[in-house]
């Protein structure tokens, strides 16, 4: 797998510009893939022309295939180090799996041990974990004396795919108001990765953490620290895309990348910033429509109205749609085994604050999800072979 041909020019929006990466691999024969971000114009300066960020976008392919990863351009000399020590992990949770090599020249220089700017980011997306993280790192930036966060970070195409552009307007518009209330400065990315063939892997096994460290990494002249929100609390041994082992190590000579608040419960964050309007009026966490709404009728939707119900907070809540939270419990189906550990955090505190009703219509839904979850899993081995097929038949057939 080799990248190369870097390029900056004028982004297809006004007011932004382009930067984007030629990606080869021999499993595509003759279709190399030009991989683009745009940035806002006034940030063009603070681009990487580094091949690290690109690297580190790769890397998954180049490891789920067993390709050597190679490219003339120049790669942070702490990131390349710290590739290594990610597919170390990759290796341990898919052991047959090798490392693979990378074969670049290192940059040098005093300027990559020394950074430009102190500014902290983070990447948000108006969900439960982004929400936590903004109001509870300025309180702890507070206490401590420490530099509040400065920028936050959303990029279209990953969650709200790029054709929609209608929901990302509607998004940024929500996010603009964010911002405006907790002082910060919005940084929106636009990036046509999803619809390329490095959008080949399971987004939520594999890619989205890199793809986050790479809109992060491709700024690091700006960004010194920029911050992944947990996603819950998730053991060492459970392969994810972001996680508390592999997301620091996308981490360079400049940018420290770091994953915050990864042992904080979903209920504890969700009972957290439900203290907050702003929160409760522009909570977003629903992505079945890929669209900026909340249905209301998705787990996810479910399971968060449920843990707002449990606190008390859900008729605040003008998020989401109104309706008969326990009749919306009764008919959900459980289908991903991963959100299973998240239902059974509510059951606790729902019975401390007098609502074991709640509990028994939980453990209700998680029995009759069991069938459906063991079909999913068996299902998402069937699209894994079939995957690998059609991989092999485009490396032989072209």
């Amino acid at each position: 797998m080799r990248i190369e041909s870097i390029e900056l020019k004028s982004g297809a929006q006004a007011g932004y510009a382009r930067i984007s990466a030629s990606i080869t691999s021999p499993r595509w024969k003759s279709q190399p893939q030009r991989v683009w971000f745009e940035v806002p114009e006034e940030l063009s300066s603070e681009l990487s022309h580094e091949a690290t960020p690109w690297l580190q976008l790769a890397l998954p392919h180049a490891f789920q295939f067993g390709e050597t990863l190679e490219t003339n351009l120049e790669v942070d000399p702490q990131w390349l180090v710290n590739a290594r020590s990610q597919m170390t992990i990759w290796h341990r949770w898919f052991p047959r799996l090798e490392p693979i090599e990378i074969e670049a020249p290192v940059a040098g220089g005093k300027s990559k041990t020394q950074p430009v700017s102190n500014r902290t980011a983070l990447f948000f997306t108006a969900g439960v974990d982004s929400f936590y993280s903004l109001y509870k790192f300025d309180a702890e930036a507070k206490q401590s004396g420490r530099p509040l966060l400065n920028d936050l970070v959303y990029v279209c195409g990953y969650d709200i795919p790029l054709e929609k552009r209608d929901q990302l307007a509607r998004k940024l518009t929500d996010l603009s108001e964010v911002v405006r209330q907790m002082n910060k400065k919005l940084v929106p990315l636009w990036t046509n990765l999803r619809q390329t063939r490095l959008n080949e892997l399971d987004w939520g096994r594999f890619m989205h953490g890199p793809a986050f460290g790479t809109a992060g990494l491709l700024l690091e002249s700006r960004w010194q620290q920029v911050l992944i929100s947990a996603g819950g609390c998730i053991d060492d041994f459970t392969a994810w895309g972001s996680h508390p082992l592999t997301d620091p190590l996308m981490s360079t000579s400049r940018t420290q990348v770091i994953r915050y608040s990864n042992n904080t419960t979903r209920f504890a964050k969700t009972e957290y910033i439900s203290q907050f309007d702003l929160a409760l009026q522009r909570l977003h966490v629903c992505w079945i429509r890929n669209s900026n709404d909340n249905c209301g009728d998705c787990e996810k939707c479910i399971r968060t109205m449920l843990m707002l119900e449990v606190i008390g907070a859900l008729p605040r809540a003008s998020c989401f749609p109104p309706g008969d939270i326990m009749e919306k419990l009764r008919k959900v189906t459980v289908t991903n085994e991963l959100a299973v550990p998240l239902w059974e955090d509510i059951k606790a505190p729902a019975i401390q604050r007098g609502r074991p009703d709640i509990a028994r219509e939980i453990d209700l839904c998680l029995e009759r999800s069991r069938s459906t979850m063991r079909r999913a899993a068996k299902m998402s081995v069937l699209r894994t072979v079939e995957r690998k097929i059609r991989n092999v038949r485009k490396l032989w057939l072209g």
